[in-house]
């Protein structure tokens, strides 16, 4: 009978692509944020609807309802919203809006879930919404990783002007693009 040969789970192959996003952005996560952004990419890996969510209105629709329902709206508002700013940021050109959009929502959909919830979970979701871009630069990297997809400089500008991603900031460095220290966006 010949052996089957696998590589390591579904979840240990996320992992390791995660990883090596958080080196080339010198960035590691710490073990919750990791865990966190593992599972994300495994529960939305088959999402094929995924492009068809208007993110606004889920957000409002989960601002409006309560418990455990309210949470779960907002919860995958930041989770598409991280998704679309990191694996998909040319999607908000078409979408007719920038990428911080996705930024923005998605930090205060994490921040509300983290004023909703009980204190572990809460430092969690306030931890997510605060490490948004680092979070989304980790995704960017492991798409150029995984196919070598590589945005263009102005995409760059709007990411390190406009987010505030110091990994824009330093591929930009590298093209000999330095920016402004005030032109940096805070939250």
């Amino acid at each position: 009978m010949d052996a089957i040969i696998t590589r390591g789970t579904v979840t240990e192959s996320w992992q390791s692509l995660v990883h090596s996003a958080g080196e080339c952005c010198n960035q590691a996560l710490d073990e919750d944020l990791e865990s966190y952004l593992v599972f994300m990419l495994m529960r939305h890996t088959e999402n094929a609807r995924l492009a068809d969510t208007i993110l606004a209105t889920q957000y409002l629709q989960g601002m409006q309802s309560g418990g455990h329902s309210c949470i779960q709206r907002l919860q995958e508002v930041g989770d598409q919203c991280l998704l679309f700013s990191g694996f998909f940021p040319k999607r908000s050109e078409r979408r007719l809006v920038k990428v911080h959009y996705y930024v923005d929502l998605g930090r205060s959909a994490y921040s509300h879930i983290s004023e909703k919830m009980k204190r572990d979970y809460a430092q969690l979701y306030e931890r997510l919404s605060e490490q948004f871009v680092v979070l989304m630069d980790i995704l960017q990297a492991m798409r150029t990783i995984h196919n070598g997809y590589v945005l263009d400089s102005r995409s760059f500008l709007e990411f390190a002007c406009e987010c505030g991603s110091q990994r824009a900031e330093r591929l930009l460095a590298n093209n000999n693009v330095y920016l402004f220290p005030t032109a940096k966006r805070t939250k």
